[in-house]
């Protein structure tokens, strides 16, 4: 009874109040409904858009490229509206927990639009090459991609429909790849582990893997198409002369010219090839009163030879003009004896690095009984040149037989290769650019450009640093020793007593050589490029005249030394930098310009930079236990060209 009348007494909610709560019932309602539609309008967005992915591997797996960029257009719609669609509750990423999700997916889904729209593009292109090449073939049902045939079957007019639309494809390459570098940044501002899920997780870890080795190949790509119609003598019958620059002879363009090939490529097609021996046109001139070209002083003071022959053309860093002086040198030399004088429109130069990589690519080749690898090339050509022609009894003008018929059969069997199979090539080619192997030259003069633009050249620019050295080697008489010589770099940087900034470079010659036909003391005009107006203060460990030169947007300091087998000799130079970099240091932003010299081994390189105050970042970072302290110290092998950039 007391129960019953304390209920009775409980005061009734008031009008308001229960407004307020069917207020809240029906706004619940509405915000839940509100979520089961916008979940369902997610899902459904996020389900086409798998879809039109699984449509795109499909179309992609049997090479259906008009299909592929369909479904790419579709995906590319689908990420953008479930993109918009998750962008319409912003509430969501205050959040705790899940905010950072949703932050997260949504520059995900950012970054899938813009590599769908980079994918359409890339099958665009290849869409574009392949389409032409159909559209030019005759006497065949299949396409490019279900038939990939090997470029030397081509006819002319699927040749020339491939080089143009090839051609055409530059600048959308180039763009391509500016695409991929903001993805990759954008990539790089996602915090991955907020998307919680590991198989998406993974994805951009692998996309952050291979978007840099996809632009490296629109590094390569985007050259080669602009280069080639010149290249390929679309419109002209074109002539490349090849030069055979041998590394175990080292000389600053890359190594003593051993041999040379003429190649004459005429709408796509290789229409003559020949290889000779680069004393072939020497000796038209050779011991002639009536001929005579003033060789570089180091030729005749230290090699004792009068006069400036073909074979010694590779004298200068700059492959430029090491290609321009091989090219006036061989038509001087051949015109001199009455014979064809070739007008060459382009230069290339390989040493014999490059050759084993393309002999691991297109496989072992056999010529004159003897069976050439990417393991031995090198070994037996040498052999064969040297020593081998004696004990078979070959004439000397045909020692270099093998040789002719090795980059003949080469050339043929790369051209042998389906065009879908070339990418191995162009990543081969690639390394050798960097690790300084190949090089380009032309006299037409876009063409030039666009190679020193691509970093095909050869070319040392010390203008894109503010610090520079380069040490250059020309063996003179020192016979194929270079192999067996070992080269440590030390360089260091510390401040001036006198005020500015002082400079020491050190090299480490050790000739791990023994007595044979091929190896013998070392002999090298040595020279050291740094930048244009370093003062010389001194030199330890040479004993000949040092000279100061000026070349190359560089001054040089050169001398001729020697290495006994077996020893080691340590040769350096000190010198004052110039104002131009004392001030780069002083603003607080310096840069380091290290470069290789073409041909040479991959030498051992070591930093000492001391700038006087604490440095506050580093590009290429040092250990950990050298942080905090007024030095820069780094230790790395000199492959390729490098760049070291370092805020003070």
């Amino acid at each position: 009874m007391e129960e019953v009348r304390k209920l009775k007494f409980r005061k009734p909610w008031s009008r308001s109040a229960r407004v307020l709560f069917w207020i809240f019932c029906i706004g619940f309602g509405v915000f839940f409904i509100l979520c089961l539609v916008f979940a369902g309008l997610v899902g459904t967005r996020a389900f086409a858009l798998a879809q039109s992915v699984r449509e795109v591997q499909r179309s992609l797996k049997v090479y259906d490229l008009s299909s592929a960029q369909l479904a790419l257009q579709d995906a590319s719609s689908h990420a953008t509206a479930l993109e918009r669609t998750l962008s319409f509750v912003p509430f969501v990423g205050v959040l705790p927990y899940i905010g950072e999700t949703y932050v997260a997916s949504l520059q995900a889904l950012h970054v899938v639009v813009e590599g769908f729209d980079i994918a359409y593009d890339a099958v665009g292109i290849a869409y574009s090459i392949t389409d032409a090449i159909d559209r030019a073939a005759l006497g065949t049902s299949l396409t490019f991609l279900e038939d990939p045939r090997p470029y030397v079957d081509f006819s002319e007019g699927e040749r020339r429909a491939a080089l143009n639309a090839f051609a055409q494809s530059a600048i959308e390459l180039r763009s391509l790849r500016v695409a991929l570098v903001l993805a990759e940044q954008d990539l790089a501002r996602i915090d991955a582990n907020a998307l919680r899920i590991p198989e998406v997780i993974n994805a951009l870890a692998l996309a952050q893997e291979k978007i840099p080795s996809m632009v490296t190949a629109i590094d390569i790509l985007a050259p080669f198409a602009s280069v080639a119609r010149e290249f390929a003598g679309v419109d002209a019958e074109t002539q490349f002369l090849i030069l055979y620059l041998n590394n175990a002879e080292l000389r600053p363009g890359g190594g003593f010219i051993g041999a040379y090939s003429l190649m004459n490529i005429d709408k796509g097609q290789i229409v003559e090839f020949s290889t000779e021996d680069s004393y072939f046109a020497d000796q038209f001139v050779e011991g002639s009163d009536a001929y005579y070209v003033a060789p570089p002083a180091p030729i005749q003071n230290y090699l004792g030879i009068p006069e400036w022959y073909f074979r010694d053309a590779s004298w200068s860093p700059s492959f430029v003009q090491t290609a321009q002086d091989a090219r006036q040198l061989l038509r001087q030399e051949l015109s001199f004896g009455n014979q064809p004088v070739p007008d060459a429109h382009h230069v290339i130069g390989i040493t014999p690095d490059f050759i084993e990589e393309v002999l691991r690519l297109v496989g072992p080749i056999s010529a004159n009984g003897a069976t050439y690898t990417a393991d031995n090339v090198y070994e037996l050509l040498q052999y064969q040149v040297e020593q081998g022609f004696v004990d078979v009894g070959t004439a000397y003008e045909d020692r270099k037989l093998a040789l002719k018929i090795v980059s003949k059969t080469m050339i043929e069997r790369l051209l042998e290769m389906s065009p879908t199979s070339w990418i191995d090539f162009f990543a081969v080619f690639h390394d050798e650019l960097n690790n300084k192997h190949v090089a380009f030259a032309s006299t037409d003069t876009d063409t030039q450009a666009f190679l020193e633009d691509a970093g095909w050249a050869g070319i040392v620019a010390p203008s894109s640093v503010d610090d520079v050295f380069f040490f250059v080697d020309a063996n003179l008489g020192a016979l194929k020793t270079d192999p067996v010589v070992d080269r440590n770099i030390t360089y260091r940087v510390s401040p001036s007593v006198s005020g500015g900034y002082r400079a020491t470079a050190t090299i480490v010659y050790t000739n791990n050589g023994v007595a044979d036909y091929k190896t013998g003391q070392y002999r090298t005009y040595a020279q050291l490029f740094v930048p244009f107006g370093a003062v010389f203060v001194s030199s330890s460990g040479t004993t000949r005249e040092v000279f100061t030169e000026q070349s190359l947007g560089m001054t040089s300091f050169g001398t001729f030394l020697e290495v006994e087998l077996g020893e080691s000799r340590t040769v350096s130079f000190t010198y004052d930098l110039p104002e131009t970099v004392v001030h780069a240091i002083e603003r607080g932003v310096y840069t380091l310009g290290a470069f290789k010299q073409m041909g040479a081994r991959d030498n051992l390189l070591t930093l000492d930079l001391d700038f006087g105050t604490n440095l506050v970042a580093a590009d290429p970072q040092e250990d950990p236990e050298h942080y905090g302290n007024t030095q820069y110290e780094y230790i790395t092998t000199l492959s390729s060209d490098a760049i070291f950039r370092i805020t003070l």
